[in-house]
């Protein structure tokens, strides 16, 4: 059998944000492994009324489009970022007898936060993501919580495997600072502007009298509480917001920080653990976090001992964690350096890349219990 896998992400993406890097960081990393990838995504849609209908049109359009280029004979490989509109591929692959793997990235319920509507469909999708899941050879999630939470769903016991987020190393590392002029020091928060955030806990920490004093905050992104940001910028000379930076760009601003901050709310959906990319991104960059303590979330930056977490949204907390940090450099930079350490070796997108390879291995010889070896895609001259 040879490494040749068709991964689909129904779900579109662009360059910055989280799930763009996870996929092509993964699909980079196979195809250094000798895999011969084809990934099939929908274009990105412009702006405008009707989005979510117009992303389901695409979800679908894509699938059609896939089956009919390979013919309806799919790679022996299909690789499925978990989405509820995913069945006719899975299908599919399961008539085509390919070695099927499902990534699922969060509860099912955080498609009803973004698109409420879908509330009424809520029997439908979750059958069609139960079955989905059971045909699957294996199933890959971000953290061990989440992997709890869908056998729960599922009734599906067996096949599980935890592969979370991870940094590109190479672009996110030391390095001398490309810091706005007049904001340092500073601590550093990089992401969406949405409330599970926790941006308005960075905000009223800021605002905090346990703030050390001569550290600067400052916001990049954009959302949803864009305009909370963009007053407080205005009420404070401590923080300054810059909008959406370039993602080139990020490395050096994370990287020239006292401190990122990691700020997650305790929502429902933290119960399951969270992996987000900003952590192991301020790790490679060497850079201390100061995280909320949240399943998964916390106990990374313990078990590395490479920040601070607090209470997740205890603005004094955060504040006092900044302040700790600020106080002693020398400690902050010990737990960047560690922080450094550990990314390079856990938590590179090559080293997830490799993860996600062994599960696929791993699928293809329980398929095949003393079979033939999965062989190297042949590569074109």
């Amino acid at each position: 059998m040879r490494r040749r896998l068709h991964y689909l992400c129904l779900q579109p993406t662009r360059e910055g944000q989280a799930s763009f890097a996870h996929v092509n960081e993964v699909v980079a990393g196979l195809r250094r492994r000798g895999w011969e990838v084809l990934l099939v995504e929908p274009k990105h849609p412009r702006p405008g009324r009707g989005d979510g209908v117009r992303r389901a049109i695409a979800a679908m359009t894509v699938q059609l489009r896939w089956a009919v280029h390979c013919r309806l004979r799919p790679a022996p490989f299909v690789y499925v970022r978990a989405h509820f509109l995913a069945l006719p591929t899975a299908t599919l692959a399961r008539v085509a007898g390919s070695i099927v793997v499902q990534e699922v990235n969060g509860p099912l319920d955080d498609a009803f936060d973004s698109w409420p509507q879908l509330r009424r469909l809520r029997w439908f999708l979750s059958l069609s993501l139960r079955v989905q899941l059971h045909w699957a050879d294996a199933v890959i999630t971000v953290t061990p919580g989440l992997s709890g939470y869908l056998a729960e769903l599922t009734g599906r016991h067996h096949g599980y495997h935890v592969v979370g987020n991870g940094a590109d190393v190479d672009r996110f590392q030391p390095a001398v600072s490309s810091a706005p002029s007049g904001q340092l020091p500073y601590v550093v928060f990089v992401g969406a502007l949405a409330s599970w955030q926790g941006i308005d806990v960075v905000l009223r920490a800021a605002a905090s009298d346990s703030w050390p004093p001569g550290i600067d905050l400052v916001v990049a992104g954009d959302g949803r509480e864009r305009e909370r940001v963009r007053a407080a910028a205005k009420a404070s000379h401590r923080i300054h917001w810059l909008g959406t930076v370039p993602y080139e760009q990020t490395p050096g601003l994370v990287s020239g920080s006292l401190a990122a901050l990691v700020p997650m709310v305790d929502a429902p959906r933290s119960r399951f653990g969270l992996s987000p990319l900003k952590l192991f991104e301020a790790m490679a960059c060497g850079t201390p976090v100061v995280a909320s303590d949240l399943p998964a979330l916390g106990e990374v930056v313990r078990e590395h001992a490479c920040g601070v977490t607090f209470r997740a949204g205890d603005a004094d907390a955060l504040a006092l964690a900044v302040a700790e940090l600020a106080k002693d450099p020398r400690r902050a930079a010990e737990m960047g350096a560690r922080g450094r350490t550990a990314a390079v070796a856990r938590y590179s997108w090559d080293a997830r890349a490799g993860q996600t390879e062994q599960v696929l291995l791993a699928a293809a010889r329980a398929r095949s219990p003393g079979g033939g070896s999965v062989e190297p895609a042949r590569r074109s001259k």
